[in-house]
């Protein structure tokens, strides 16, 4: 307990979106030649204040996508906590860790699981991937797993390093954590990270 306490310290100092402390909350590190991440159990929400004060409440719909992309960064090799930290800075960033359909752009989305409807560009699901760029077709994006695997990205990422996933980028764990999210999603409020 105090190893997942003192985690959560060093994130909520570390990390520019404080509601990740929250969701790192479900992250129990399991030491050995490597560090692996394991999702606990995940509950019915979780309250958690940003650095600025404001609280933010994510529901289990959210903090079941936040495990899923804690789940995907545990089996991707070279991903780690790190990699982790900056897939979850940034699919809170980019949609609030909701699934957004698109429906002005791909009526067909909302044929897909979704929790909710964005209208940015032909922007979809978590981390707000357009099929346009590359990310892969409106089925693939719409999936949760599908879109950590390509936030990753890698050798074993799907897209074969076009677009750049995280691990495509060379000494991306040298980089602040906001600014490795920025160059995989390239967004247009970069300061957002």
């Amino acid at each position: 307990m105090k190893k997942l306490i003192g985690l959560l310290v060093v994130l909520m100092l570390a990390c520019p979106l404080g509601g990740l402390v929250g969701v790192a909350a479900l992250v129990t590190a399991v030491a050995s030649s490597c560090v692996s991440l394991v999702v606990g159990t995940i509950p019915d929400s979780l309250t958690a204040q940003t650095l600025d004060g404001r609280s933010i409440i994510l529901d289990r719909q959210q903090l079941t996508h936040a495990g899923t992309i804690i789940t995907i960064g545990g089996q991707t090799a070279n991903v780690g906590r790190a990699g982790v930290i900056v897939a979850l800075m940034a699919a809170l960033t980019e949609s609030t860790l909701r699934l957004l359909a698109n429906t002005s752009a791909f009526t067909e989305s909302a044929a897909y699981p979704h929790d909710g409807v964005g209208s940015d560009h032909d922007s979809l699901g978590l981390f707000q991937m357009r099929p346009s760029s590359g990310w892969g077709t409106v089925a693939e994006v719409m999936d949760p797993s599908y879109q950590a695997r390509a936030f990753f990205g890698g050798v074993s990422g799907p897209n074969a390093g076009s677009p750049r996933g995280l691990l495509d980028f060379a000494g991306w764990q040298m980089l602040d954590p906001g600014a490795a999210a920025q160059a995989v999603e390239v967004s247009a409020y970069p300061d957002g990270e």
